[in-house]
């Protein structure tokens, strides 16, 4: 004879404040947060040393005014995150993606500069892998926060 059949479990795990990483909501909105001030402090500081060095030289500005123009998308991408912008959040994971990709050949890249290098290309392969790290981060953040709004919305909070 056969038993009964179990009960159906209907607790999901967006019933639960914890995002599917099982971190707390406030500590994965910290870590996005913190994310999108990084890539705002990074944009602020590249379009103030592109700034600079081609205001001491204008005959390369032309580089450097594209630069530029790439760091303030940048800036306004992470303000964007900072106000739960949908757009900015899409537009940081497609940016993250290509930086994910590229992100790749420059490891490949770093490690056969070992080769050449030796032991001095071994900051550059450090600073390709954390920027992998972060680019991966902020694709996780994203996700992460994108399920605690969804639970928020079906709950009718703001």
């Amino acid at each position: 004879m056969r038993a009964a059949a179990p009960k159906p479990n209907y607790k999901h795990d967006d019933d639960s404040l914890e995002a599917g990483s099982g971190l707390p909501a406030a500590t994965v909105w910290k870590i996005y947060n913190g994310l999108a001030w990084f890539w705002i402090a990074t944009a602020g500081f590249g379009i103030l040393f592109a700034t600079l060095i081609s205001l001491q030289k204008p005959e390369d500005a032309g580089g450097y005014i594209i630069g530029i123009i790439f760091d303030l998308v940048t800036l306004l991408i992470g303000a964007g995150l900072l106000a739960r912008n949908e757009f900015a959040r899409k537009a940081a994971t497609f940016f993250c993606i290509l930086s994910i990709l590229r992100g790749f050949l420059l490891v490949i890249g770093g490690m056969l500069s070992l080769l050449y290098a030796g032991i001095f290309g071994i900051p550059f392969l450090i600073v390709y892998i954390f920027n992998l790290c972060l680019a991966a981060g902020m694709i996780w953040a994203v996700n992460e926060t994108e399920r605690l709004m969804n639970w928020d919305r079906m709950n009718y909070r703001s």
